[in-house]
């Protein structure tokens, strides 16, 4: 890794590191870039999960009650269900 990158990335994350310091934090980060190549090797399957029991939506049909009537603006009146 370059040293433009190092500071760069620091310039972006207002640290202000000493030469030592910023040694350290490329060894560092690239222990971290590393460990992101082994979970980048790892093939995942795109199948999705299996579910033992097949479930649709479970949506009820939307019915006007008899009780329940329209405005003159359009708007469904319906009695007062909290007192």
């Amino acid at each position: 890794m370059s040293e433009r990158i190092i500071e760069k990335l620091c310039k972006l994350a207002c640290l202000e590191l000493s030469e030592k310091e910023k040694e350290k934090f490329e060894k560092e980060l690239n222990k971290v870039l590393d460990a992101f190549n082994i979970i980048d090797e790892i093939e995942v399957s795109t199948e999705p999960a299996f579910r033992p029991i097949e479930e649709k939506n479970k949506l009820r049909e939307d019915v006007a009650n008899a009780t329940h009537e329209f405005t003159e603006l359009k708007i469904l009146k319906a009695p007062k269900t909290i007192e």
